[in-house]
């Protein structure tokens, strides 16, 4: 979930928005991943506002879904 985490707050300053702190965020483990797997992720910006982001993104291995996730970010002005 870290990794995850990560992964959709990182998406939030490429959004033309300053660094944000997680408000909320949900996960769904859909599969495991193996060792030796290498994990990517892939994040969409779903909404913004003046000072909200809404995030929605997915880890994958090359073959398989592991995770979905949804997150709220807040921009610390």
């Amino acid at each position: 979930m870290s990794f995850t985490d990560n992964l959709l707050a990182r998406t939030v300053p490429n959004s033309g928005a300053s660094p944000a702190v997680t408000l909320h965020m949900t996960t769904d483990f859909v599969g495991p991943a193996h060792l030796g797997d290498w994990v990517e992720g892939k994040v969409n910006i779903v909404h913004r506002t003046r000072t909200l982001v809404f995030v929605e993104g997915e880890v994958f291995t090359r073959k398989r879904l592991l995770m979905t996730a949804k997150g709220v970010f807040r921009h610390p002005n």
